[in-house]
Parts: structure tokens; C-alpha cells; sequence
């Protein structure tokens, strides 16, 4: 990081992705433009990334009526319903070792 002593729209648009230029406690700075690299992530890894993703859509896919069931059942707790969603699909994924089937559709069973 670097101190300068303004910043300028011609200096931003002259090192766009080289230089980054923004302010520090108030002091103009400059830094070398930040370059992320993607690591090589380990199968294991890569398996629970898929998993959360499809713990996702299953979400997405859930009618009203299983959306509500979570509400209520986690009335009182300091957990959201989706975080409680998310870490009963990803524990049942863990102990399972692999796909998990959940409930998403359902329709309202009324007594006769």
C-alpha cells in the first residue's frame, strides 16, 4: 500500500486492473490490483460443495406448506429455519455418504 495524494478518475481509468485506488481511514492509497487464485480443491471437498448446492435447489423446489413446517418448528430457536434446513440435509449427507432424499413437495392431509 502506497500513500498518494489524490485520487482521479483519468489516474483509475489509466491503471484499471493494475493498480487499485481507494481510500484508507480517510488517506488516498494504492495497491497492487488484487489477483485471486483458485486453489485445486480436494474430492472430499468438491463433494460437500455439491451437496450444499443441491441442498439449494431442494430448498428452492419446496412448496409452501414444508416451508411453513420448518417455520414452525423452529419457533423459539435462535437458529433460522434455513441454517436448521442446511445443517440436518448436510449431516444426513455426511452419515449417509452420499445423496440425500428429502421432503419437498407435499400436499395438506386433512383428517375425515
Amino acid at each position: 500500500m502506497a500513500k498518494i495524494k489524490h485520487i482521479s478518475e483519468a489516474m483509475i481509468r489509466g491503471q484499471a486492473r493494475v493498480l487499485d485506488y481507494y481510500y484508507w481511514r480517510g488517506i488516498p492509497v494504492c495497491r497492487r490490483w488484487p489477483v485471486w487464485r483458485t486453489k485445486v480443491r480436494s474430492p472430499a471437498v468438491q463433494a460437500s460443495a455439491e451437496a450444499f448446492r443441491q441442498s439449494r435447489r431442494d430448498l428452492k423446489a419446496m412448496t409452501p406448506i414444508i416451508r411453513e413446517s420448518y417455520r414452525r418448528l423452529n419457533v423459539g430457536k435462535k437458529m433460522a429455519w434455513v441454517d436448521m434446513y442446511t445443517r440436518a440435509y448436510m449431516w444426513n449427507y455426511k452419515a449417509s455418504g452420499g445423496p440425500v432424499g428429502v421432503l419437498t413437495n407435499a400436499r395438506r392431509w386433512y383428517p375425515t
